[in-house]
């Protein structure tokens, strides 16, 4: 979906999923980095491994109050 939908500059992705998706500045701008890196096909793949990694291990339970928050 980000890359049919969303815009090919860095910058401009970040903007765009602050604006479209509500997402805060640093969580876009690592989201657009990670995806950029790892070349997944969005940032939200990159958003969802950073998620896992961390409620992992002793924070597990706490993905449940995020969860409920977003």
């Amino acid at each position: 979906m980000f890359k049919t939908e969303g815009p090919k500059t860095g910058r401009a992705r970040v903007a765009w999923l602050r604006m479209h998706h509500r997402l805060g500045g640093p969580t876009a701008a690592v989201s657009v980095t990670k995806a950029d890196e790892e070349g997944l096909a969005t940032p939200y793949q990159a958003g969802d491994q950073l998620v896992e990694s961390m409620f992992s291990g002793g924070k597990a339970q706490l993905k449940q109050i995020y969860e409920a928050r977003h």
